[in-house]
């Protein structure tokens, strides 16, 4: 134990002014997104405390605990990695909070303490898998695993939670956290005996999963969506309902009024609470918190690399010069990214939807973290994301595609009425064209991700040569 704390490295002036502003930024972060997403009303003071909680876990992870010494003699993680992890991570930490305001409180039976703890560790964990991608320890077979692992847990957590609510309603509240964790470890448990390929793999397969699993989050535009399109959903099935009251014994039910009165009443609420209404509100909300996410972070991400490793961008070498460019382009590609799924829920009123969005959404925001952190960015890269975020909106707005839709869902639904399975219901209610954005959407990003890290075994091999060669 004394050999332990005596090799803590004590931290300096300067990384105590990065703790503190990089809390101060948390705090405004999440003041910023509790105005805006406003779904569950939670106190400042809860607010700034577990702010505060998450800067110390991450100041405690990367300058507390010992880390691998390198030539120098320092710690493995330096300040520079300190500066680009933040960096990395603070433009979707607005949006990145561990089964956050839009996520568990959405189901409206989730304890807030349940809510607040997983958001507390959530930045704890980023920073394990900043750390893990930094290390390259991240194979195709740990991103197919980690792939199935959040799409077989997020079905499990929901259809849980849709059995407890049938059958539970009261215990609904208190089983579905248990059945959460009890899914996400047992699988991680399962997957990563078999695999051996380097030193402490289980380990850092182990937390990467972790990581993924709970830092992942919806950003406050989704929320705003979400929350419409939802609004949109209950109007379109009261509108549709037999239930409107038929006398005056059942008026009270619906607030007094008669029930032409109250059908103006649903009609004036689902034209308001339609998400297109609300499209350019929510497009300056989201541009607004990437821009500024990026003024923030920008002056600082300069400042430490002028100090520390002479960069001011006209005095970069060209490879500091490029990783900065490509930061800056990635950034964009992420707030993009996040946007164009977004605006893809328009599309869709039925909440089952939701879900499936969340999931591509999360997968996106991770891969687009990788291929930063790996610098593997390229101009054809950019430009195919964007041809397919583009290509992926105006195939589901197409009308030849919405008319095909409705009759494949007509016999989907039949099929699923004479099936009692809940999954079968449940796809059965997914819109077609939503369907297949989701499988092609997977599939792209199986293939891309593939392909990336086959990439990047050519360059490591490439890079190994040349050392070799320069050794002789």
């Amino acid at each position: 134990m004394r050999s332990f704390f005596s090799s803590i490295q004590k931290p300096n002036a300067s990384q105590v002014i990065l703790f503190v502003v990089w809390t101060m930024i948390g705090i405004v972060a999440d003041i910023v997104k509790w105005k805006v997403v406003r779904t569950v009303s939670i106190p400042l003071l809860l607010i700034f405390i577990e702010t505060v909680v998450n800067s110390t876990f991450c100041f405690i992870l990367l300058y507390v605990i010992p880390r691998f010494k390198n030539r120098k003699g320092g710690s493995f993680l330096t300040l520079n990695y300190l500066i680009k992890g933040v960096v990395c991570l603070f433009p979707a930490s607005i949006s990145i909070t561990a089964m956050h305001l839009s996520g568990w409180a959405a189901l409206r039976n989730v304890p807030i303490v349940m809510v607040l703890t997983l958001k507390m560790f959530s930045p704890f964990f980023s920073m394990f898998f900043v750390y893990v991608l930094y290390k390259q320890r991240f194979s195709f077979l740990s991103w197919l695993s980690l792939l199935i692992i959040i799409f077989g847990s997020y079905f499990v957590i929901f259809s849980k939670h849709d059995h407890l609510k049938k059958h539970h309603p009261s215990s609904a509240s208190t089983t579905t956290p248990t059945s959460t964790t009890t899914t996400t470890t047992t699988t991680t448990t399962t997957t990563t005996r078999s695999s051996n390929a380097y030193p402490y793999s289980n380990f850092y397969f182990i937390w990467s999963i972790i990581c993924a699993i709970s830092s992942s989050g919806f950003s406050a535009l989704e929320s705003i969506f979400t929350k419409n399109g939802i609004n949109n959903f209950k109007a379109k099935q009261s509108l549709n309902s037999t239930t409107l009251p038929q006398n005056n014994n059942e008026i009270r039910d619906y607030s007094g009024g008669s029930r032409e009165a109250h059908l103006k009443k649903l009609q004036k609420s689902y034209k308001e609470s339609k998400p297109s209404l609300n499209l350019k509100k929510g497009l300056e909300t989201n541009l607004m918190i990437s821009l500024g996410s990026l003024l923030l972070v920008t002056p600082f991400y300069l400042l430490f690399e002028a100090k520390y490793d002479a960069g001011i961008i006209s005095e970069m070498d060209p490879t500091k010069r490029e990783q900065f460019y490509k930061f800056i382009v990635s950034m964009v590609i992420i707030s993009f990214c996040r946007f164009q799924i977004s605006l893809l829920i328009i599309s869709s009123v039925q909440p089952v939807s939701f879900e499936v969005i969340k999931i591509l959404k999360r997968v996106v925001i991770i891969s687009a973290t990788a291929l930063l952190l790996h610098q593997k960015f390229t101009f054809k890269i950019f430009f195919g994301i964007v041809i397919v975020s583009i290509g992926s909106f105006v195939y589901s707005k197409s009308k030849k595609l919405s008319e095909k839709s409705k009759k494949i869902d007509i016999k989907l639904k039949k099929l699923a009425n004479n099936n009692q399975n809940s999954l079968m219901k449940n796809w059965a209610n997914i819109s077609f064209r939503f369907r297949v954005a989701a499988i092609l959407s997977f599939c792209f990003l199986v293939a891309y991700i593939f392909v990336i890290s086959s990439f990047s075994k050519k360059i490591d091999n490439l890079k190994n040569q040349n050392v070799i060669k320069e050794i002789k």
